[in-house]
């Protein structure tokens, strides 16, 4: 999953002009084949609707998720019990 992720984010985020890494370049970085990179990917995008940008209001709701999950739930700078 974060293999896809990051490639995706790669190619999402590359300028045109510059070179990109393709699935087989990712695939053998994960160790896995080039066509089950390719699965894992049109697998992944299909769970996101195809849709790979969010809006700033979505990016600040999961980030938000992942700082409670990471701190217990607890406030920024409170001090764990």
């Amino acid at each position: 999953l974060a293999l896809v992720a990051l490639m995706l984010a790669f190619r999402f985020w590359d300028d045109p002009g510059e070179e990109y890494h393709n699935n087989e370049w990712f695939a053998k970085l994960g160790g896995i084949r080039p066509t089950e990179m390719a699965e894992l990917e049109i697998g992944f995008l299909r769970l996101l609707d195809w849709r790979l940008f969010v809006t700033p209001d979505e990016f600040e709701f999961y980030v938000e998720r992942l700082r409670s999950a990471a701190t217990g739930g607890r406030s920024e700078g409170e001090v764990p019990a």
